[in-house]
């Protein structure tokens, strides 16, 4: 025969289980994590809930020994260049058309091969947002920011392009977490001659 008080053992055992298991749960959910790796040459950390678009082309998203571009963003919006389905993003523009005003996202692209006079200054991790420059439209619906990265060493070069976009009715909150995903990035080796 149960008596009462095993049954009450045996309901606050099964609370207690529940609310540790409710514990971990919501834990583990706001674990970050960690895109890139060996293949890129570089990583970023991403909070929970956000995705991460890929670009991977071994024509256009490979310079100096990195490969891939990625967006990272808690948006839900498809990112693309002018012409949607080609490699292009990996080194091109991204159309922010329906981009949320609400929403943040951070972009890192392979710098490419640039026609210009001189190179850019470039900023070596950790990047902070105040350090990008300012692009775009003043008023628009999105407030961009860009600068060239590089690894670093004896003579940095620019390798890669690290660009924030910004809603107008961004929430502090995103905008925080938008800002330590950028300062999250980092180059885990030194470019190769590869190229």
């Amino acid at each position: 025969m149960v008596t009462r008080r095993a049954v009450v053992v045996v309901a606050v055992i099964l609370v207690a289980a529940g609310t540790l298991l409710l514990w971990f749960a919501d834990r583990e959910s706001d674990e970050w994590t960690t895109f890139g790796g060996e293949r890129q040459g570089w990583s970023v950390n991403v909070p929970p809930g956000w995705t991460t678009q890929v670009f991977s082309n071994d024509r256009w998203c490979e310079y100096l020994g990195y490969r891939d571009a990625a967006v990272i963003t808690g948006a839900e919006f498809e990112f693309h260049g002018p012409r949607p389905g080609e490699p292009s993003e990996c080194l091109g523009r991204f159309i922010l058309a329906g981009f949320p005003r609400d929403a943040v996202a951070f972009a890192v692209q392979p710098y490419g091969r640039r026609i210009s006079v001189g190179l850019p200054a470039c900023l070596e991790p950790p990047i902070a947002l105040a350090d990008l420059l300012h692009g775009g439209t003043e008023g628009g619906p999105v407030k961009v920011r860009f600068s060239a990265a590089c690894p670093g060493g004896e003579n940095p070069f620019p390798t890669h392009v690290v660009r924030v976009w910004v809603g107008r009715d961004a929430s502090a909150g995103s905008r925080e977490l938008v800002e330590r995903v950028l300062a999250s990035f980092r180059y885990l080796r030194g470019p190769s001659d590869a190229e």
